[in-house]
């Protein structure tokens, strides 16, 4: 019973890794050939979708989905704090892959204290080591180490990403994809917060890059 138990909440967190790509998918914004490429952008727009490579990284990194949804908060700062100066971070399908990949890298040596060889990682990312190391350092930069995440926050981002595969799953005929290990989410973000204040936290201000804005 409990393997059974802990492959139906493997599932879960694949599903809700997939849910936060296909969130993020909506807030891409077209490509701008005038501008010089930002650190995250590739040459091309990936082969693999971002939902499956979602998919892949929950498969193989074993975070929980509250990390899941912490890779969430840090794209959406990166590219709000990047619209502030000129770092070029923008979410499009040239930059996504690596965006999420990073994000989900830093999240997880932050909230869960990773311990998977950093080699592990970079290629369950599809990266080679040395390009990792540099895309980490780059999202901790762009966050200026602001990785705290307030517990109402966390759950703002998960409940516009829940409420967006609702609509998803009703225009299809599916059952709707539910948010993985929210208790998890609220222990692991409660453990953190305690040392942040509202002078040192960042909030979530509703003009986010389309998370405070989901699919009516």
């Amino acid at each position: 019973r409990g393997r059974i138990s802990q492959k139906m909440a493997d599932r879960a967190i694949v599903s809700w890794a997939a849910a936060v790509a296909r969130f993020m998918k909506l807030a891409m914004k077209p490509v701008d050939e005038s501008t010089a490429p930002g650190p995250f952008d590739s040459t091309a727009a990936a082969v693999i979708d971002l939902a499956a490579y979602a998919e892949r990284l929950a498969t193989y990194t074993y975070c929980s989905g509250a990390v899941h949804t912490a890779a969430l908060v840090y794209v959406d700062r990166l590219c709000r704090y990047s619209a502030q100066s000129d770092s070029q971070i923008v979410l499009t399908e040239r930059s996504a892959h690596r965006l999420y990949g990073a994000c989900l890298y830093v999240a997880a040596k932050f909230w869960e204290d990773c311990t998977m060889p950093h080699a592990f990682w970079a290629k369950a990312a599809g990266l080679c080591p040395s390009e990792l190391q540099k895309l980490e350092v780059t999202v901790l930069s762009g966050l200026k180490f602001e990785l705290d995440i307030k517990p109402s926050d966390g759950r703002k981002y998960q409940q516009a990403v829940s409420v967006t595969e609702a609509h998803r799953a009703r225009s299809l005929g599916l059952v709707p994809v539910k948010a993985a290990c929210t208790g998890v989410e609220d222990r692991i973000m409660r453990a953190k917060v305690d040392s942040c204040n509202a002078s040192t936290c960042p909030g979530t201000p509703a003009s986010s890059v389309g998370v405070a804005s989901p699919v009516a």
